[in-house]
């Protein structure tokens, strides 16, 4: 997860950079090892990503975990959904705008208003998840011990002075700290209980 020196994610609502060209590089790269990445319907919504490995080896399947189905049509995304696999998890039982653009449309058991995120994670048959936020997303993970392997970005460069703050992810390890252009990765592994 990129964050600022300050610390903040992003800013509420705007699509915000922090990565350096050759921390892109390093995503990309990840991107194409990993089976699938991960992230939450306000980053889809906000950021509009394309998810791919931009070259740099296969596509990863593409996971939005997404409660009530409210992923854009017209995104990037559900627009390549027929080319790159593209899965959205949701509560509701169908989306058929979505599906019809080629979507997976998984649906998965709710907890407390919100998707039951072991259960959905147990139905995909997928090994390695990189999730790419948000916040929301990335606490809801750590709080039901579903990260095995937390690499932190900071972009050391940037300072936002306000935003949406890092989240407080707790029972890590650090393993290594590499230094990508003007990106600092701190790379962490869950704390064996």
């Amino acid at each position: 997860m990129a964050h600022s020196a300050d610390g903040f994610i992003g800013r509420k609502g705007i699509r915000t950079p922090m990565t350096s060209d050759a921390g892109w590089k390093r995503v990309y790269a990840d991107r194409a090892k990993a089976d699938a990445v991960m992230i939450g319907i306000e980053t889809a919504n906000t950021d509009n990503p394309g998810l791919t490995s931009h070259g740099a080896g296969r596509d990863p399947v593409r996971i939005v975990i997404d409660t009530h189905a409210r992923l854009d049509p017209a995104s990037r995304m559900a627009q390549t959904a027929r080319d790159i696999p593209t899965w959205v998890i949701t509560v509701k039982d169908n989306a058929p705008a979505l599906e019809a653009l080629g979507v997976h449309v998984i649906t998965a058991p709710a907890l407390d208003g919100h998707i039951d995120l072991d259960a959905a994670l147990a139905k995909l048959d997928v090994g390695t998840i990189i999730c790419e936020g948000g916040a929301r997303l990335a606490q809801s993970l750590n709080t039901y011990g579903l990260i095995d392997e937390l690499i932190l970005i900071e972009a050391t460069q940037v300072v936002l002075g306000e935003g949406i703050p890092l989240p407080v992810l707790t029972n890590f390890t650090p393993v290594s700290e590499e230094q990508i252009s003007t990106d600092t990765w701190r790379s962490y592994v869950k704390r064996s209980s």
